[in-house]
């Protein structure tokens, strides 16, 4: 099994939510990444999200947690997300921000067709759209 500790984005502007693609792949993601051992989880996200897409991170709030588990090829992954709600400083929608690293693509995925979605994990398909506004953070699981 492979472990994965990561820190994401909610980004969101005009009822859009900025996602993360790997090229080739069909899912998308939020924005962010692993976050390195001793390191805070905010300070991971502000470093990823600036890797990513040179953007600076103007606010962010804790949201949530998601484990989750799937099977790639035959090895099982397991990572823990730890969500937060974020505003960057020079990114608007609909700007499209240039990935800097080669295997990422990012894209607005409009809040109305989120349980259509490929979002993952796929519990914020639903929970994103229905607790963003409403709830200040939670725990979801695929296990």
């Amino acid at each position: 099994m492979s472990f994965h500790y990561v820190s994401r984005a909610i980004i969101i502007q005009k009822n859009h939510l900025l996602v993360c693609h790997a090229k080739g792949d069909q899912n998308c993601y939020l924005p962010g990444g692993h976050i390195e051992i001793g390191e805070k989880a905010e300070y991971a996200l502000k470093r990823e999200i600036k890797e990513e897409i040179c953007c600076d991170i103007a606010e962010l709030s804790f949201f949530g947690v998601i484990e989750n588990k799937w099977v790639n090829g035959n090895q099982e992954e397991f990572e823990l997300n730890l969500i937060f709600k974020v505003s960057l400083d020079n990114l608007n929608y609909p700007d499209i921000p240039k990935s800097n690293e080669p295997h990422l693509t990012f894209s607005w995925l409009d809040l109305s067709k989120l349980e259509s979605s490929k979002l993952e994990p796929n519990p914020l398909r639903i929970d994103l759209k229905n607790s963003y506004l409403r709830m200040p953070s939670y725990f979801r699981s695929t296990m």
